[in-house]
């Protein structure tokens, strides 16, 4: 699973650079970081 987040990360920096709505690669990360958060209170399904 992290070999995969590197190469989407790389991936998504690459297309979100110089993104000025405020949707940049720092928002990403805190979605993913916040989706970790809430999978962990609320489980998978």
């Amino acid at each position: 699973m992290e070999e995969y987040k590197i190469k989407l990360e790389k991936i998504l920096r690459e297309m979100f650079n110089g993104e000025s709505s405020g949707h940049d690669i720092y928002h990403l990360n805190r979605v993913y970081n916040l989706a970790l958060h809430i999978q962990t209170k609320e489980g998978w399904g």
